[in-house]
Order: structure tokens, then C-alpha cells, then sequence
């Protein structure tokens, strides 16, 4: 096994998903994947108070390659295209920090090699998409993530993962 890609969204299960990987990381000698997933959905109102109290950067102090946002129903177009430039932005930093949190816990722990990527969109998809495009020999992801409650009621990430990866896919409680 040489490349093990693990998604994290900073949720116990991801966290428990990160401590699986690094140990058969560490007896393989394995590169490691850190892969974060930005939504590019609204904030909730609990995001938007942490954002405010953490003071996240707005999406002008932030670069994100790629970015497409789409309008969403209510309120100017502007002002929609503000509030998900915002909520991106503000979810880029997040993510950033999961990554960096990780990528210690991985070194700390005598990992060589450790990659970081962040994507935007649907987590499901994307997790999918980098797993093509990176064609580790696993695929770890926490079993209950982040996710609302739309996810809960028609099937959560790691469901769609584990039925749709090319690899062999792991799901971690």
C-alpha cells in the first residue's frame, strides 16, 4: 500500500478516521491524503456566529482556485453572492485548520509524506473525484460526519462513498 487518502471534516468520526490511517500509515509506509470538503451551501446560523467569533476572513482576504458559486433563491443576487462568497471563505479557514491539525498529528506520528487538498461542492462528489484522480489503495472516512439533517434522512456521505469508490473504502465509528 502506498497512498491512503482520508477525509476529514473535524468530527469525532473524521478524527477517529485520521488515527486508523496514520497507523496503517505508519506500518506500511504509506503517503497519506488529508482531504477536506468545503460546502457551498449557506451558513447556518451556528457557522456564522463561529465565524464572527473565531474572525474568520472574508472571502476578498481569501483566494480559492475554482470557485463557482451559484445564486441562490431569496435576497439580491449581490447580496447572495456575498453571503456564499462569506460562507466559503469562512469555511476555507476552517478547513485549513483541520488540515493543519491533521498534517501535525501525521508528523507527529512519523509520517513522512502527507498531502493536503481542499475541495468545494458536494462532499460526496468530491470525495469521489479526488479518490479518482489520487487512485490511493484506501479510502478512509469517518461514518457519521458533520452533515445536516438532509443527509441524515437520504443517506449520508460516507454511504455514497463507500457504494461509489473505485477503491477500497473504509468507514470508521
Amino acid at each position: 500500500m502506498d497512498k491512503i487518502l482520508v477525509a476529514l471534516d473535524g468530527s469525532e468520526h473524521s478524527n477517529k478516521a485520521l488515527t486508523l490511517a496514520i497507523d496503517l500509515a505508519k506500518g506500511s509506509g504509506a503517503r497519506l491524503v488529508l482531504l477536506h470538503v468545503i460546502s457551498d451551501q449557506p451558513l447556518s446560523q451556528g457557522e456564522c456566529q463561529f465565524a464572527t467569533q473565531e474572525r474568520l476572513p472574508t472571502a476578498a482576504e481569501v483566494r480559492i482556485p475554482g470557485l463557482s458559486l451559484r445564486n441562490r433563491l431569496g435576497g439580491s443576487v449581490e447580496r447572495r453572492q456575498a453571503d456564499l462568497e462569506f460562507a466559503v471563505a469562512a469555511r476555507h479557514s476552517i478547513g485549513e485548520r483541520i488540515l493543519r491539525e491533521g498534517t501535525g498529528r501525521a508528523k507527529a506520528a512519523g509520517i513522512g509524506s502527507v498531502e493536503c487538498r481542499i475541495e468545494c461542492g458536494d462532499p460526496a462528489k468530491k470525495i469521489l473525484e479526488a479518490s479518482r484522480s489520487e487512485s490511493p489503495h484506501l479510502l478512509i472516512v469517518g461514518n457519521r460526519g458533520l452533515g445536516n439533517l438532509q443527509g441524515m434522512l437520504l443517506g449520508s456521505v460516507s454511504r455514497e462513498v463507500a457504494q461509489h469508490a473505485d477503491c477500497t473504502c473504509v468507514t470508521v465509528k
